[in-house]
This record gives structure tokens, sequence and C-alpha cells, in this order.
């Protein structure tokens, strides 16, 4: 079977495939982020991606051979082309890996299979619910011991009227988040990065998704993100 371009079944917006999501425990922390960021660069007209080594570098912080080395792993999983252009950038395509996928909706709703967390009933604070700070004592609908899971949830619940029901990939992304991030983000950062997606037109709303789109926001303006596709070369 042959390739199928990502953004050909995805669209303009930046939704990482559930594939992908599945597969992200394969992957090394360079690999799944590169990915994520051709993911944003990727132009909705060619459909390919071309950024410079020196623009993947100021945007990451890596070193040359890191780029490499990631770029080399997406290839050899099937889910990157690359087009060498030597006296330019290079030219990226997302794409899936030739074998036999399942027909993926941007908009799609994982079976209990895909989870391997037990579901548990939501636990809803008594009395009001208007309170949002994600360090208050009561626990949110996922009733974890994780704040940031804890408010995505409430705020998942809110939005849809239904329990959030947590992912395979959602607590692996996050722990490589959170050692990625440092501590430098605040709550604050975390609350607002939670209400912008949510209000996002994606197709999805996963908690894995959202950490992993938080990852890039750190590179760029966090409000500009969603809507940004394309970057000139260097």
């Amino acid at each position: 079977m042959g390739h199928s371009l990502l953004q050909d079944d995805l669209g303009t917006f930046t939704i990482i495939p559930n594939q992908f999501l599945s597969q992200s425990g394969n992957f090394s922390d360079h690999a799944f982020r590169l990915f994520v960021l051709l993911r944003y660069h990727t132009d909705n007209q060619s459909e390919v991606a071309f950024p410079s080594y020196k623009r993947i570098q100021s945007m990451t912080g890596w070193s040359t051979k890191t780029v490499a080395k990631a770029v080399k792993e997406l290839m050899a999983a099937g889910w990157l082309n690359r087009k060498r252009r030597f006296n330019d950038s290079n030219v990226y395509r997302l794409q899936k890996p030739a074998q036999s996928f399942p027909t993926e909706s941007p908009q799609y709703f994982p079976t209990e299979s895909t989870s391997t967390f037990p579901r548990k009933a939501p636990v809803l604070s008594e009395g009001k619910t208007n309170k949002t700070n994600i360090n208050t004592k009561n626990s949110h609908s996922s009733g974890s011991k994780n704040p940031h899971y804890d408010y995505f949830a409430q705020r998942y619940e809110e939005k849809y009227k239904y329990p959030y029901v947590n992912k395979q990939a959602d607590f692996v992304r996050y722990n490589s988040w959170k050692k990625a991030d440092s501590g430098r983000s605040s709550n604050a950062d975390f609350e607002r990065a939670v209400l912008n997606y949510l209000a996002s037109p994606l197709g999805q709303h996963t908690f894995a998704d959202l950490v992993t789109r938080f990852a890039v926001f750190r590179l760029s303006p966090l409000d500009s993100c969603l809507l940004y596709t394309s970057d000139a070369a260097d």
C-alpha cells in the first residue's frame, strides 16, 4: 500500500493522528517533538514543511546531530519523507507508514481497548463548581492525584457534558512534558493552555494532545499557535 499524506486526511488544523499517539512509546522524545513541530510547519497548499536545521535548532535548542537523529528515526518508522536540497532547506512530507491502518476520521472517540487505565465514575464536588484553580483540594471529575489532569478533565466535562475517559498516551505524554518543562510553566499557564485548547476547532480533544501542543506553545506565542501551519525557510 502506498503512503498517504497526513495533510490529505487531517486538513489545515494541526491534529496529531491517533495511530502516531498509540505508537508514541516507540519514539524518543526528540522524534515525537519533531513530528509535532513539522505538523505545525506543514503548508496547507504545498503539503510540505521546509524549516531549515538552523530554524529547528533555534526552536528546540537541539544540536545538529540531535535534529538529524530525530529526522532519521521518523523516516525509518515511515512517518516522514525527506527531499534533500543542498543549496536550500530540506523539504519534509509527513505521511502514514506504508501498511494497512483503519481509516481515521479527524473526530474520533477511542474505544475502551485503547486505554490502559481503569475507568472511574466522575467525582464531582458538592455545591458551586465555579472554582477553576488547579490547586483546589476538591477532586475534579477524574478523581486522580494529578491536578493538571483533573483540571483538564473538569473543563472537558463542562464543555462536552460527559466525563473525560483517559487515553493510553495521556500520562506517558504528560510525564515527558513535565520532565522537559522542569517547572518553568505556572499553573496559570497550564489553565490558559487548557481553555485555549478546548476552545479550538479541533476534531479531537485529549489530555495527551494538549500537553503535546503545550510543549510546542513554549516555542512560540501561545495564542497564535493553533492556526500556525507554515513557516518560511531561513
